[in-house]
C-alpha cells in the first residue's frame, strides 16, 4: 500500500525536458490552451499503466504539479477527470487510464495586456501496473507557440472528463440523506430520485478530515447510495461530504450535507 505525499519517494532530480518527457510507463507533455488560459499536463500511458485520482482509494498517490509562473499570476487548483473503479487484492482504487489531461487554469495580474507567457511545471505521480513507478519532470512552454498548443478537440475532451455541477443533471435529484452509527462506523445513506437515478454506477468520494472511508462498502444503486465512514475519535464532526456520482460515461460532483452528528 503506498501512501503520503508522493514527494517523499522521488528523491532524484526531476526530469527536465523541455515541453514534453517520456519514460517506459508513460509519456507527458505541457500544452497551453492560449484563447480560455489553461494550461495542461498530458500524459499518454501505456496500455496496462495507471495513474490515481485525488482519492485514490486504498493504495496509491493522485498526481501532484507545482507551477512556476510570471510575477502576479496564479494557477487554479487542478481538477481531475472522472475516474474508474478497480477492485483488487489489495482493495478498491480509483483509477486514471489511457489519456489523461489534466486541466489548470491560469489566472492574470489584473493589468496584463496579452501576449506571450512562459509557464514551467515541476509534476510527480506514480504509474502502475503489476508494480509502482514513481515518476517526476519539468515541463515548460510558451503561450504563443503553435508546438505547445493544446488542440481545441483535445481543450473539448478535457473539459468533457470532469465532473458537472449536480444543477446541470438535470434529470437527477437528490432525497434527504440519513446518517446511522454502528461500532466504529457512520453510515451515510442517500436517496437518488428521478429518470438519472437508474444510470449511477459508481461513487468517488473524497476523504474527509478526520475520517477514513471503507471503499469497499460503499454501495451504488438507481435507489440511492450507501458509503461508510470511518472516524478516527469520538470527537470528530463532519457537515459535508463531497465526491462524484458516476452516471453513465459522465460524472456529476455532490456535496452531500451530513445529518446531526452523533
Amino acid at each position: 500500500m503506498v501512501r503520503g505525499s508522493v514527494l517523499p519517494l522521488l528523491l532524484a532530480a526531476p526530469l527536465t525536458a523541455g515541453d514534453r518527457a517520456e519514460t517506459p510507463e508513460l509519456a507527458v507533455a505541457l500544452r497551453l490552451h492560449s484563447p480560455s488560459l489553461h494550461a495542461a499536463l498530458v500524459f499518454d500511458l501505456k496500455p496496462g499503466w495507471h495513474l490515481y485520482w485525488t482519492n485514490p482509494g486504498d493504495s496509491g498517490l493522485p498526481p501532484e504539479v507545482r507551477w512556476k509562473l510570471p510575477a502576479g499570476w496564479r494557477a487554479e487548483p487542478l481538477p481531475l477527470p472522472v475516474p474508474e473503479r478497480q477492485v483488487g487484492p489489495g482493495g478498491v482504487d480509483f483509477l486514471l487510464a489511457r489519456r489523461v489531461v489534466l486541466l489548470a487554469r491560469l489566472v492574470p495580474p489584473a493589468d496584463w495586456k496579452g501576449g506571450p507567457v512562459a509557464v514551467e511545471a515541476d509534476a510527480d505521480w506514480l504509474a502502475c501496473e503489476a508494480a509502482c513507478v514513481p515518476g517526476r519532470a519539468r515541463l515548460s512552454a510558451r503561450r504563443g507557440e503553435t508546438a505547445t498548443a493544446l488542440s481545441e478537440a483535445d481543450f473539448a475532451t478535457a473539459r468533457a472528463a470532469l465532473p458537472r455541477p449536480l444543477a446541470d443533471a438535470t434529470g437527477l435529484r437528490l432525497g434527504t440523506p440519513r446518517l446511522e452509527t454502528v461500532p466504529g462506523r457512520w453510515i451515510l445513506t442517500l436517496p437518488l430520485e428521478g429518470p438519472e437515478a437508474e444510470q449511477a454506477s459508481a461513487f468517488f468520494p473524497e476523504v474527509p478530515e478526520g475520517f477514513a472511508v471503507d471503499h469497499g462498502g460503499i454501495r451504488v444503486s438507481a435507489t440511492g447510495l450507501v458509503v461508510p465512514l470511518i472516524p478516527s475519535g469520538p470527537g470528530v464532526r463532519l457537515s459535508v461530504l463531497r465526491g462524484v456520482l458516476r452516471l453513465k460515461d459522465r460524472g456529476v460532483a455532490l456535496a452531500v450535507p451530513v445529518p446531526t452528528n452523533p
